[in-house]
Formats: C-alpha cells, structure tokens, sequence
C-alpha cells in the first residue's frame, strides 16, 4: 500500500546514527514474525513498524473488548469487538503504509506453522502467558528452522524479564521443562525460568492472581518495557551486532524496584535451586499457588534453610531472661546486638540479620493478623512451634537471630562511619 504523503526515507531518518543507512535498507526487507497483537505484542509490531521494518507475519484470533484497555496497544473505544490483528495492521499501516503484513486471523494452530515461519528473520513471542500449548510448538518449529525467537514478560509493576533462543544454542524446550505437566505446572516451571531473580515479588494484591483461572495483573509500563527490550534485541539479531544474551542466561530489570539482574539457569529448569522450589511448591494448593510463589514466605524459608547453610560459618540466637517490656529494654538488646557486630567485624566476620523467623513467631504469640490466608497463619504457627524446640524456650526470649561468615567486604546501602568510630573503649574501673 502507497500514500502520496508517505517517503519512507524521509520518515525513519531519525532511527540514522544509531544504524546506518545499510542497516536502514537491511531493516526495510526484513520479515519478522509476531505471535499474539494483545498485552505485548500489538507494541512490539508498533515499535518495530518504527523502525522500519518492512515485513511482519502477525497472528490473533481474539478482538478487543474493555478488559484490554489498561494495557494493549490497540485497545480503545473505537476498537471494542473489532479483531486485534486487523486493527494492530491497520495502526502499523498508518505509520509506515509500505509495510507488508500478512495476518492469520485464526491464531496460531499446527497447521498454520510451517507457513507461518517461511522465509522469517525472527520470531518474537507475545501469546498469552497461559497459551502453553502453542507456545511450545512455535518455539519447537523455530528451533527446527533454526530461527531466532525472543520471548519477554511484563513481570512487576514496571518489569521486564526476557530470554532469547538462538539457532544450536539452549532451546525453548530444554529450557523450560515443561514435558506433560499440568498447565498450573507449566505456569510456574514458565515464571520460575523467566524470572528466577524473583524482583517481581511485590504485589499490593495477590488475591487478583490465579493460575487455575488464567488470571494475573499486568500494567502498560510493564509492556511498553517489553517492547523497547524484544524490539532492541530484535534489531542486533537482524543486523547481526551488539551484544546478545541468550538462554541459558537472561535478563530482568524492574523499574519499579530499580533495579536489573542477570540469571543464569545452566540446565534450565532442572537447576537444582529450580527444583527445589518446584518441590517447596508442589504441595501448595493451587488456588494459593501464585500468591504463595510471588509471597516471600517460601523464598525466604530457602534462603534461611537451605543456600545459606552451606555458605555461612554459622547461625546464632540471642535470648533475653525475659520477654522484653519496656524501652530500656529494647535499647539493651540494640547494644547487645550493637557489641555482637562490631566485635564480629573486628574479627573480619560478616553477620546479616536473620530475623524473618523470629518476627512471624512473635506474630503469632501476639495474635498480629499479617495475612488474610489461613494456611499461611498455621505456617508461621508451625514455624514458631520448631523454632521453641531448637532454642528449648518461650520464642518471646528471641531478640536477635543471624548468621555469621568470611568473605569479602560487602558493599553497604547506606553510608557508614568506619569501624575505629563506633568503638568506644570501655572505661576502666
């Protein structure tokens, strides 16, 4: 399609200098395929139709209704019920009217694939988090036909956590293990291998997330995100520079925490440290499933039990004679806790505060409501029940518990006086 106002030249000159002219000419014939036009990938044909790609293969079968408006690219009033692949053409026609764009109306299905895929450059994933089957096979035929694929999610607030297939590299399928699980195991094993950092663990509401249903909150920061990151990595496979990251290894940053953390899974999700989530995991009910994996509570029950156990020297527990009462109190146990730490830094120890067990068990003794979840209450009931039995004790006697180590100087988050300030000698007698 032609438009006499349209110069393609003229109209992604800006995208020069951070590509060349060459490259400009490289992205006009490339072909890239897209599957899904809701949550993600309506943006990233938007995005790529920017920078000038000349040919896509898009697929949807669904159409646009109210729930879609919070975050896909095509969602508004005047497109409610209208199809999500006629209308995301139709915008990415509008930007760049020489554009090719073929659509598969009827979604993705085993045998639309092998047209689907001919004489593509990449493929970019934006199906459904839950569509588990079809994914599979998109990803499977790519790595047949020796196609790059990306595959980013929009985790968090304003997150992204992504991973790319590259031709005789990690495949999708070695990667995720999904083999036959159930989709609420397919769910987990798909989240736990995107985003093994677990940055995304902050919900204001868990209660809107339910694997069983298909259901789970996602912002349009978080896939705005998605688009800028496939697009870019979308763009270095097509012109064949800078530098990829691919699976094993992945990414995933969170705007909302600020921060960004590389993984690295070596046998995918059949790492040890996967499978022992996996196993944390298994006996939960489902209908608790995603609230209890993006929740703290199992991560930190791993951290404290079972990575840390093998790295430190050694735990320990202060106990007071009694429960504390009053201020003083309180401020008796900072400067036993005060001596503990300076004297261990003194010695070239390190000691980090492993106070999570401790808290929840004083919840319980003081009847504190932190969860609206009955079998999370009964857990932290559980966990002071053991906690008594370690320490032969009240836990209302616990006023500091932690973990001792050698290693390197860890970096702090807030500034520090240096050790020889905050030793005061005592005086003597």
């Amino acid at each position: 399609m032609h438009h006499p106002m349209f110069n393609y030249s003229q109209a992604f000159r800006r995208n020069l200098g951070w590509i060349t002219e060459a490259e400009q000419l490289r992205l006009r014939y490339a072909t890239v395929a897209i599957g899904g036009m809701g949550g993600v990938g309506g943006h990233y044909l938007l995005a790529l139709a920017r920078m000038g790609v000349g040919k896509f293969r898009i697929a949807d079968y669904d159409h646009f209704e109210l729930a879609n408006f919070n975050r896909q690219a095509g969602a508004t009033l005047a497109t409610v019920n209208l199809s999500k692949c006629d209308t995301m053409a139709a915008m990415a026609q509008a930007i760049n009217p020489t554009a090719k764009i073929e659509i598969y109306g009827q979604g993705l299905s085993d045998n639309v694939l092998n047209d689907f895929f001919e004489g593509v450059d990449i493929y970019i994933d934006g199906l459904d988090f839950f569509a588990f089957d079809i994914r599979e096979k998109t990803f499977a035929a790519c790595a047949e036909l020796r196609i790059p694929a990306i595959t980013a999610a929009p985790l968090g607030m304003g997150g992204v956590a992504w991973l790319c297939f590259m031709p005789g590299e990690m495949d999708f399928k070695t990667y995720f293990r999904w083999k036959n699980h159930h989709n609420s195991e397919k769910a987990l094993l798909f989240l736990a291998g995107l985003a093994p950092s677990l940055m995304h663990r902050y919900l204001a509401d868990p209660r809107q997330v339910n694997f069983e249903k298909g259901a789970g909150p996602s912002t349009a920061m978080a896939c705005y995100l998605c688009a800028g990151i496939a697009a870019t990595e979308a763009i270095k496979v097509l012109l064949g520079r800078g530098k990829l990251t691919y699976a094993p290894h992945g990414l995933h940053f969170d705007a909302y925490l600020g921060k960004f953390k590389r993984t690295w899974l070596p046998m995918g999700n059949t790492n040890p440290i996967q499978k022992i989530m996996r196993a944390v995991l298994s006996s939960w009910e489902r209908v608790h499933f995603l609230n209890r994996y993006i929740g703290a509570a199992w991560t930190t029950s791993l951290s404290l039990d079972g990575w840390t156990a093998l790295a430190c020297g050694a735990h320990m527990i202060m106990l007071r004679n009694q429960k504390p009462q009053t201020d003083d109190d309180f401020i008796d146990i900072g400067k036993a806790v005060q001596r503990v730490w300076l004297t261990a830094t003194k010695l070239h120890l390190w000691q980090q505060p492993e106070m999570t067990i401790p808290i929840f068990a004083r919840y319980v003794s003081e009847n504190v409501v932190f969860t609206t979840l009955t079998d999370q209450r009964q857990e932290a009931a559980s966990v002071r029940h053991k906690l008594e039995k370690i320490i032969d004790t009240d836990t209302d006697r616990v006023v500091w518990v932690g973990r001792l180590g050698f290693g390197p100087t860890p970096t702090a988050r807030a500034l520090r006086l240096p050790l020889e300030k905050l030793i005061i000698p005592r005086p003597s007698v």
